[in-house]
């Protein structure tokens, strides 16, 4: 799918703001009234949205105008990367470590958001869970912090979002987890990260 920008000039308007009528496209929209033009974004795979749209437009006096090139539209979700690591990850270390499974993209641009799951457990001894961009060197949506869980009967899913700009380069995701003092067992399981596009 792609959307065009049709644009319509006239020597003088004589309508704003005219709603299209008549089945031309669901999903067009007009926007950009000026005194001689009109531009309207379209879906250009709307069955002859070309000659049903010039059409409509001549009944105001409005002749086609090449304006733009066609933009690429990705829906949300189809540009996706994931990522998991079902097995358990353990650690006794005072100082933030990598849980296996991290996510690194490719070269990306634009607008995504990145979240991340996974179920943490420290058999008592309290620690802390992140998702940091290692590639930026960010901390993502906070920090999880577990006081204290028995042996696997109580187990928190420790879970965030962020909201991330790609500017044309790969960028690596992962999950982080420390014991408050150094000694004390974190386990971490079924970690999943998942990066999607939103515009």
């Amino acid at each position: 799918m792609a959307i065009v920008t049709r644009r319509y000039a006239k020597e003088a308007p004589s309508i704003s703001g005219t709603r299209l009528e008549g089945g031309v496209s669901p999903t067009a929209s007009i926007s950009g009234i000026s005194a001689t033009t009109i531009d309207i974004d379209i879906d250009d795979t709307t069955p002859g949205y070309d000659s049903n749209l010039d059409e409509f437009m001549s009944n105001f006096g409005y002749q086609f105008s090449p304006a733009s090139e066609p933009i690429s539209i990705v829906p949300f979700g189809q540009d996706a990367q994931t990522a998991e690591n079902l097995g358990v990850f353990t650690t006794t270390s005072g100082v933030y470590v990598g849980v296996p499974g991290a996510l690194t993209t490719p070269a990306l641009t634009g607008t995504y958001i990145v979240v991340w799951q996974a179920i943490c457990s420290n058999f008592g001894a309290p620690g802390y869970f992140r998702l940091r961009n290692v590639t930026d060197g960010v901390v993502l949506s906070g920090t999880a912090s577990v006081l204290g869980t028995p042996a696997f009967e109580t187990v928190p899913l420790c879970t965030g979002f962020a909201v991330v700009n790609f500017t044309g380069a790969p960028k690596t995701f992962e999950v982080q987890a420390r014991a408050r003092v150094a000694g004390g067992l974190q386990v971490v399981f079924n970690t999943r990260l998942a990066v999607w596009r939103l515009s």
